[in-house]
């Protein structure tokens, strides 16, 4: 099982996706035929971070048909949300209707990014 696949069986794990490794992240593209499907993620409280963000955010375009993403209170920050706000903006997370960033200290700076997004 590789570590996306865990987050999304076990939403409530304690690692930080801040440490996923290139070859992680591209387990996570190769899921593509389960990951085309996924309409929810939950990984909120997980202490994301903002390189967590960073790296998370690619792998986020793979999700075609995600509705709803949560990802509260997990120290986002600023730059993690312009990251987030980068595959918003590539146009493949166009079905997403529910976004959840309480509790992520985005800061002026992330939320004029994602107001520019919006």
């Amino acid at each position: 099982m590789n570590y996306f696949t865990e987050i999304i069986t076990k939403p409530n794990i304690q690692n930080p996706v801040a440490f996923i490794t290139q070859r992680e992240r591209d387990g996570i593209t190769n899921e593509r035929s389960v990951l085309a499907n996924l309409t929810v993620l939950n990984i909120s409280s997980n202490n994301i971070g903002e390189e967590g963000m960073k790296s998370l955010a690619p792998a986020l375009t793979k999700l075609v048909s995600l509705e709803k993403l949560e990802l509260s209170s997990n120290n986002i920050g600023e730059e993690g949300m312009k990251s987030l706000v980068g595959a918003l903006s590539s146009g493949a997370l166009r079905n997403l209707e529910e976004l959840n960033l309480y509790s992520n200290q985005i800061g002026d700076g992330g939320m004029a990014a994602f107001v520019d997004f919006a």
